[in-house]
């Protein structure tokens, strides 16, 4: 229904239809839209609410925790989490994030992560498709000798 309703907006900015203001205030036409509608009711998602602390707690406790005792497949899924969640992006623009050595440089104080130059953004746009996603170094006083590493 909302495709349809698009089509007529689309016609209705090239086609005048006599005594009407716009074609989508036709009575047929309305009648049209409000069937298909009927037809093909709007799916309406209720997706489980998450609590954002919640799930920070569990980052900080087992699985997750100690670092340097636990499986580089719950740090995967650690870094991945964070990142998509302190960066808002699309998920194809992290799914376009690559480790290749000149699309993921590191500097002393960040890591400066650029999209593959293949990937085409939602908005395809030279802005868009020229972002790049920094990292900065939280732990940029270090003061164990761990945190030198």
């Amino acid at each position: 229904p909302n495709t349809l309703r698009r089509q007529v907006a689309a016609l209705a900015s090239v086609i005048s239809w006599k005594g009407f203001k716009s074609i989508s205030h036709h009575p047929r036409m309305r009648s049209f839209l409000k069937g298909a509608t009927n037809l093909c009711p709007p799916v309406i998602h209720h997706y489980p609410t998450w609590d954002l602390n919640k799930v920070l707690v569990a980052l900080i406790k087992e699985p997750f925790e100690p670092l340097k005792s636990i499986n580089l497949h719950f740090i995967t899924y650690k870094v991945l989490f964070l990142v998509a969640i302190t960066s808002a992006r699309h998920i194809s623009e992290l799914a376009a994030l690559s480790a290749r050595k000149d699309l993921c440089i590191f500097h002393s104080d960040r890591v400066v992560l650029q999209p593959d130059p293949t990937f085409i953004p939602k908005i395809n746009s030279a802005f868009h498709r020229a972002q790049e996603l920094i990292l900065p170094n939280f732990c940029c006083r270090p003061s164990h000798l761990l945190e030198y590493q």
